[in-house]
């Protein structure tokens, strides 16, 4: 993916997370916990 994409896709996930903040933060402690097996 070239840069261009790659900053499209992180700004798209930043007003994600602005919106389903919680959601997001559901995803994030799960991505966590599986990292730290």
């Amino acid at each position: 993916m070239d840069i261009t994409g790659t900053i499209f896709a992180y700004k798209h996930l930043l007003l994600l997370k602005q919106r389903n903040s919680i959601f997001f933060k559901k995803i994030v402690i799960e991505q966590k916990t599986f990292l730290s097996f």
